[in-house]
């Protein structure tokens, strides 16, 4: 299986098992409570970096300016864009956080509005760098430009592999959807992620 089919089929079991199904509860309780947080931390292995001690100031955080912010973004912007970049920086400024957080802002955006944002993510930078896109530090704006750039000729290789909600049985998920999210998998693949941990995620139950 080459990486524009691995990317698509996970796609689909990865937004019908733990990634949609915390998706889902996050947008359903719009505010996140410790166990919310603590779940959606390991989901996306960034606990270690989000030591206990600091839960409390960072769920304060997420609840006071993260989750109203996001809650009302309803289309994609440079200015929905540069939200994750200001919220990052406001976070270490007010101590809610040990460096800034833009990679994890970035999944709890994910979570709320997942037709606007794809996780800001190393491996997903590096893709992008070989492709000759280098972005700066924390410039998720610029990311964001950069990853859709490489979704026009992405969407047209899936149509013409016949990749899509229909074939690979996506569900309730729209296409829409379908397209962001196997366009953040494929980049991570195109940056040195695990195939075979991707392919894990093809075996997992849904929910």
């Amino acid at each position: 299986m080459d990486h524009e089919e691995l990317a698509a089929r996970a796609a689909v079991a990865c937004w019908q098992g733990s990634e949609g199904r915390y998706a889902e509860a996050i947008r359903t309780a719009r505010r996140l409570d410790a166990d919310g947080l603590a779940r959606f931390l390991n989901l996306w292995m960034l606990a270690r970096s989000n030591p206990l001690n600091k839960r409390g100031a960072l769920l304060n955080f997420l609840n006071d300016h993260v989750m109203p912010t996001l809650l009302g973004i309803d289309h994609a912007s440079d200015e929905a864009y540069g939200v994750i970049e200001d919220l990052s920086a406001k976070a270490l400024k007010e101590g809610a956080t040990l460096g800034r957080p833009t990679s994890m802002l970035s999944k709890l955006a994910l979570a709320v509005c997942p037709l606007v944002y794809i996780p800001y993510d190393a491996r997903v930078q590096n893709a992008l760098r070989r492709a000759g896109k280098g972005i700066s530090p924390h410039s998720y704006r610029n990311y964001m430009r950069a990853v859709l750039s490489e979704k026009p000729a992405f969407d047209q290789n899936l149509a013409r592999r016949g990749l899509s909600i229909e074939t690979l049985d996506g569900g309730a998920m729209s296409r829409a959807l379908f397209e962001m999210r196997a366009l953040d998998k494929w980049l991570m693949l195109r940056g040195g992620f695990n195939p075979e941990t991707m392919l894990r995620e093809l075996s997992r139950p849904a929910h």
